[in-house]
């Protein structure tokens, strides 16, 4: 009976593993963004005082 359920439990994370890497590589890649863009604003501040 356990072993039923680590089988099917290891179905559900094989299934659910690709969303969460890609929801990882996503929030990544927003983030970089985010950094890019307040990098920028912060220069663009500094080039006008």
């Amino acid at each position: 009976m356990g072993n039923d359920i680590s089988l099917i439990a290891l179905l559900a994370f094989s299934t659910l593993l690709p969303f969460i890497i890609a929801s990882g590589t996503c929030f990544v890649k927003f983030s970089i963004v985010f950094v890019m863009v307040r990098n920028a604003w912060d220069c663009s501040r500094y080039l006008q005082i």
